[in-house]
């Protein structure tokens, strides 16, 4: 049958023409035509596969020492880089299915950026007192016992609960979470309560010092 073997640009091409983005997994079904050997193709969205975005607040602001520590504001700086993160998510096309924030004014204001950035409304973008300064079986339940007609979701939060949350699920555990920085973590299984480290795939840190991303494994 000769060369057997499919040329990665031509996928490359396809991907491109569908809109397909980096971060996403797909599956690519093949119908091969015997008489011309010539190949139709068809993108799908990886079956049976959760994505959870773990998002920490932008830089706070400690000018008024007065203030409760739940209702300090975004610095100028901080609300930059959120907007930032928002603009990057929104070029790749990273939308999560909802937004759950901390009540914190620094966590839903920069979950309020990044909704506006992604046009998440209404539903989709709810608060969860729970989500304030959560200890780690508190957090992990928020997301354990999501509706399994999501396929993802987005917490904004404090540390050190996501970075607890975050390496729970890693063999390499990520070293910092910074300000305004995303974690995507990429789960093979239909079910929320299935998420564990052994359902764990891939996963990517992003922030403001590096855009591009780190790997996690």
């Amino acid at each position: 049958m000769g060369d057997s073997r499919l040329d990665t640009a031509c996928f490359a091409q396809c991907f491109k023409h569908f809109g397909v983005d980096e971060g996403h997994s797909f599956n690519v079904r093949f119908i091969v035509s015997s008489k011309k050997m010539s190949f139709l193709y068809r993108i799908d969205p990886y079956p049976g596969m959760k994505e959870v975005y773990i998002v920490r607040h932008g830089k706070s602001d400690w000018n008024d020492l007065d203030l409760n520590d739940i209702d300090r504001p975004l610095k100028k700086r901080g609300a930059k880089n959120s907007h930032e993160l928002g603009q990057h998510l929104r070029k790749l096309n990273w939308t999560p299915d909802i937004i759950l924030s901390s009540p914190a004014v620094r966590a839903y204001d920069t979950a309020k950026i990044l909704a506006d950035e992604l046009n998440i409304t209404g539903a989709r973008f709810k608060v969860i007192a729970k989500l304030y300064l959560p200890d780690f079986p508190t957090l992990l339940k928020e997301i354990l016992y999501l509706n399994d007609d999501l396929d993802s979701v987005m917490i904004i939060g404090h540390e050190p609960s996501l970075s607890n949350l975050i390496n729970h699920f890693l063999h390499e555990p990520l070293d910092q979470v910074v300000t305004a920085s995303l974690t995507l973590l990429k789960f093979d299984t239909d079910k929320w309560r299935d998420l564990t480290p052994e359902t764990f795939i891939e996963g990517v840190h992003k922030n403001r010092h590096n855009m591009k991303g780190q790997e996690l494994h």
